[in-house]
Order: structure tokens, then sequence, then C-alpha cells
């Protein structure tokens, strides 16, 4: 009986097969404790590897707790085979890649140290993390992947872990703060059994995990809050944080911005946004930033004043109307725009309409003044801030023919045009610093362009140029008709070539006679 049940299960059994084992990649030991300090060392083991000549990982945990990075050395699993092997730290994504490949033929299988990582926890923390091990690879002698499965490792300290926080998040003098404790743990297993707190402004300490505290007073270094705790095991470890309780609103800068390219420039002229543009603006950007704590409303006054004396007197430009708020983190800013018609003696915020008066106003050296108001900013000496920019006068062309405005030519080969460059609206002006030339533009019968430029001049005590010239050569029977001379000045600064045609450009003409 017992013969024919063996024979009628012997088939059975022969056609059973077992699944093989698949490779596995691993953290050795699972779990290291240690203290803050001290350093511990991990292995990355491979078992149950099959025809393996390539391997990658990487790996990563609380970089808070060790230095960085850890140091990595080749383990003996490809022994005695020639190999490459590269350990790649990456502070940016938190990681280290570790990668080894045979440089000769040939493969290796079975069970084995891939490589060895040694870490150390910072002096100055405690705690616990995982050790993730993740993007791992296999590589068979054919160049494909293995499949393969991976397991993580972990590691703690024996001191405690402490963590606190507080409410509200940024407090204000005499106002009840809650500092919380009660998240701290000990990584080894046991129990926080003791809580102190330092709240680092002379006050007595008190114990428990919650405790509430009030500062009294504004301080622009912060307080440093201490919570120490002890473990189960009289393993004592502490951590300090910074709390600032300060209110500090600071202008930082103004800023001339005239142009479209965002150049900046202090010596501004009329047409500088747009040459042909007959009401330029003059751009400026104030800057405020927040040195505090909390977050703050502001306001701020813009003056331009030739006249320093009494700051404020002669421009004053609105900010808007806004309320402006700032976000609480210590260095956020805002910028203001100030928006400097300066064809106009009346000034305006952009979000009125144009048509405030026509009178260009006076040039000259103006002292731009910002000044800046916060309810309870506890710095006052950084509320005003000054900058100097010089608005010029403008000038345009002052252009004459030689001979009669409407001149008559027999047939010549050249005729000349001359002229010079004056303010034309403010004559006794300050134009220093200016260079300018004449361009006329000679416009044939035809209606075709011909632009004649003089050499360039500088102005000096706001004085005209003298007489400028331009020669126009070449002209023959075939030019007779009635040419027309539009004349206009260009104008440069600081080396800067920039044009600038005169509002009411000179046209004049002349007859070439048959």
């Amino acid at each position: 009986m017992c013969l024919a049940i063996a024979l009628l299960s012997a088939p059975l059994f022969a056609n059973v097969s077992f699944a093989p084992t698949v490779p596995e990649i691993s953290v050795s030991p699972e779990t290291t404790v240690s203290a803050s300090g001290q350093s511990f060392t991990i292995q990355i083991y491979l078992k149950d590897a099959v025809e393996v000549s390539a391997w990658e990982f990487k790996i990563t945990w609380d970089l808070d707790l060790t230095e960085f990075p850890p140091t990595s050395a080749e383990g003996t699993f490809f022994s005695p085979y020639a190999t490459y092997f590269v350990a790649s730290p990456s502070i940016l994504y938190k990681n280290v890649l570790v990668g080894c490949f045979m440089t000769v033929p040939g493969n290796k299988s079975g069970n084995g140290v891939l490589a060895s990582m040694t870490f150390k926890i910072r002096d100055d923390n405690s705690g616990s993390s995982v050790l993730n091990i993740y993007d791992t690879k296999l590589w068979g002698p054919d160049g494909n992947l293995i499949t393969h499965t991976a397991k993580d490792g972990d590691f703690y300290t024996t001191n405690p872990k402490v963590v606190f926080s507080w409410t509200p998040a940024h407090p204000l003098p005499g106002e009840v703060v809650t500092f919380d404790g009660s998240a701290s743990y000990d990584p080894d297993g046991g129990d926080i059994t003791y809580y102190v707190w330092d709240f680092g402004d002379g006050s007595d300490p008190e114990e428990g995990p919650v405790a509430t505290h009030t500062f009294a007073n504004y301080q622009f270094e912060a307080y440093h809050v201490t919570l120490t705790v002890v473990d189960d095991e009289e393993e004592i470890w502490y951590l300090t944080q910074d709390l600032r309780i300060w209110r500090d609103v600071q202008l930082v800068s103004i800023w001339p911005s005239m142009d479209w390219q965002d150049n900046t420039h202090y010596d501004v002229f009329h047409g500088q946004l747009n040459p042909y543009d007959a009401y330029p603006d003059y751009d400026i950007l104030v800057t405020v930033v927040n040195l505090g704590t909390i977050r703050e409303t502001y306001d701020v006054v813009l003056y331009a004043d030739l006249d320093t004396s009494v700051i404020g007197d002669e421009i004053s430009f609105a900010d808007q109307g806004y309320t402006h708020a700032l976000n609480p983190d210590t260095g956020s800013g805002f910028a203001l725009y100030y928006l400097w018609d300066i064809r106009y003696e009346s000034q305006f915020p952009t979000s009125q309409t144009w048509g405030l008066g026509d009178a260009l106003i006076n040039p000259g050296l103006y002292t731009l003044t910002a000044v800046l108001t916060c309810p309870g900013d506890q710095d006052l000496t950084n509320n005003i801030l000054q900058q100097e920019v010089y608005i010029h006068a403008r000038a345009e062309a002052q252009a004459v023919t030689v001979g009669a405005r409407n001149l008559k030519l027999k047939h010549s080969t050249s005729v000349t045009f001359s002229g010079k460059v004056q303010n034309k609206e403010l004559i006794d002006a300050n134009i220093d610093g200016v260079w300018a030339r004449l361009a006329f533009d000679i416009i044939n019968p035809m209606g075709e362009v011909t632009t004649l430029r003089t050499a360039a001049v500088y102005l000096l005590n706001g004085e005209s140029s003298d007489k400028m010239y331009a020669t126009l050569e070449g002209l023959t029977l075939a030019d007779i008709g009635t040419w027309e001379v539009v004349a206009y000045s260009e104008f440069g600064w600081n080396g800067v070539n920039y044009p600038f045609m005169g509002l009411e450009p000179k046209t004049i003409s002349f007859d070439i006679l048959p």
C-alpha cells in the first residue's frame, strides 16, 4: 500500500520546481546606536547575487544629524577582480551616489560587502534617522539589469532629542509666549524625565515640558532660549533657538531709473526716456526693507528740492495713497514707484490724470528726500534717505542757413548750412556737461533725405555753441528744384550718445535754378 502511494506520487514531485532566490541589497547592521560626537560604520551588503559585473546605489538620511559627507570605501564583493569605484556626495540632493564596475571581463555571484560608509554624528545634535537605500542597480555581464530588492537601515543616538516651538511666532514685549517642548523624545526608547527652560533675558529658569513667559523689552539681538532635557538613563541634551523681538523698517535706496534698458543715470535730460517725447518722464524707485520680526505697515513721502534749507517746500510726490504691508521675515522688502514728469512743476501720482500745468521745472541739482513713517519703529535713524540728481535744461537747435531764408541758387557744386545750439526756453540755465551737434535733414524734390551732421561741441557755462557748419556737395544740373532743410540738435553726456530732436525743428528751403 505504501509502495503504491509512493509510486503514484513520484511523478507529481518530479514536476515541482523552486523559484530562484532574488538578490538583496541591504544596510548592515540594520540598526546602529551611537552617541553625539561619535562615529559609526555601516556596510552595504549584497546577498544571493548571480553573475553581477557592476552595481550602484544612492543613500540618504537626515543630514542635519551628521557631518557631510561620510567616508566611503569599496567592499570585497568583486575581489580579486580589478574594479573602478566611485562615491559622489551631493549636498544639493542630500545623498551620496556609490557605484562600482569591473574593468576586466567577468562577473561575481554569491554574498559580500559592496561598500562600507563611516558617519560622524554632529557634536551639537541628537536624534534618529532612516538610512534610505534607493535607486539600486545590479548589472550582468551582458549589460542587462538584474532584478533584486533593497532594504533600509536606521541609526539613533543615546542622547535625547530636544524639540520645541513657541506661539505666537512673532511676539511683542508684554505678550504672553507659550513654549512647548513636549515633542522632545529619547531615541533609544526611554523617557524624558526632566525639562528646564532658560529664556535668555536674565529671568529665573522654569521647569516642565510646557512653559509660558513674557519678554519685557524690544531687543535687536535675539533672546537665546534654551531647553535642557534629561532622560531616564540620565543622558542630558539641550537645544538653543533665537527669538528676536524687534521692529524696524528701513529706507534702503532711492534709485533713478530713466530708460527702458534700466540703466541708471543721475544726470537727467528732458526727453531722455524718449528723445521724441514732448512729455519726458523720470521714474524713481524707493526701496524699503523690514529688519524687524512682525508684519508692518508704513508710509513713504518723496520730495525734490533745489534749496535744501527746507525739505519738501518745492516738489512733493504722493505715494499713490496705499498702505504698504511687509512680510515678517527679516530682509523682506518692497519698492515704491514714483513718476516725475519733468515737464510740469506740479507733481502727481501715476494713478491721477495728466494736465497739471505746462511749465518746465527749473533745471539744477535736486536733492531727492524720502521720509518713512512706521508705527512702533524702534530705530528712526534709517527713516530718511537722500539722493542727488541733476536736471539739465533743455537745449534746442537754432539753425539758420547762409544767406536769405529762401535761398535761390544758380547751379552750384555745393551749398553750406550753419547754425548753433542754445537753450531755447531757459536761455540762462546751466547746460554744462553736454556736448551737442547739429543735424540737417536735406530733402530733395523727390522726397529723398540726406542727413548731414556737424562736429560735436562741448557747451560750457550755459553758453550757446559757436557756429557749426555742414556742406552738401556734388550738386548738378539734375538737382534743379526746391529743397527742404530740417535742422535739429543732438546731444550726449558722460560718454553717452543720446539724440534729442527739438520740439520745434527749424525748417528752411532753397531753390536750385536752371
